[in-house]
């Protein structure tokens, strides 16, 4: 969601609340951007010849946007509003969600119950979501939420991210590559 505040970041409202990044190692980004590319353009053949992705990168309006909004984002914040942002890794949820969600809880102030480790499948959540409606309906009818509206809980991730990456997913992955480092060092840590 960083992209759709980039360089805009008087924009942010102001208030009593912590703010939040996750963060999911640059190859797995990339891996999903280009199957999510590949979905909007109705492409079902071999996903490492996907010649979109080589043209640039899986937004439409990229080249409006600095490199690495997120990281960005995360500076200004950094620089600007809170020292010492919450930043959680998406591997660390997956695979450790009682001690990031109980550290998350206490570092945003809100009182921990287990019941946050599991919840009913549904996509009741919508109604509720804050966003642009456009996004929320486009990533629902590509199926961009469907295992979280499927799921009961939180299942670990599969194994530790790929070191080797397509070619056609390196340039996106690389982009993001220095500002994950960054973050990932300023993440709760499960232990």
């Amino acid at each position: 969601m960083a992209f759709g505040i980039d360089g805009n970041y008087g924009l942010l409202p102001k208030g009593p609340f912590r703010h939040t990044f996750l963060i999911r190692h640059p190859n797995r980004t990339s891996l999903s951007g280009r199957k999510l590319l590949a979905n909007i353009y109705d492409y079902e053949g071999d996903l490492d010849k996907f010649v979109e992705m080589q043209k640039g990168h899986p937004f439409m309006s990229w080249d409006m946007l600095s490199v690495d909004p997120l990281f960005n984002l995360y500076k200004y914040v950094k620089e600007n509003i809170d020292p010492n942002p919450v930043v959680i890794d998406a591997d660390d949820l997956q695979n450790h969600p009682d001690k990031i969600l109980k550290k998350y809880c206490e570092s945003v102030g809100i009182p921990w119950d287990d019941k946050y480790l599991t919840w009913n499948a549904s996509d009741e959540f919508l109604k509720y979501m804050y966003g642009a409606v456009e996004q929320i309906i486009w990533g629902k009818n590509q199926g961009v939420y469907e295992r979280a509206f499927e799921s009961t809980q939180f299942f670990p991730s599969d194994g530790k991210p790929p070191i080797e990456i397509p070619e056609v997913c390196r340039m996106y992955a690389d982009e993001f590559r220095e500002g994950y480092k960054v973050m990932y060092e300023n993440r709760l840590k499960p232990e």
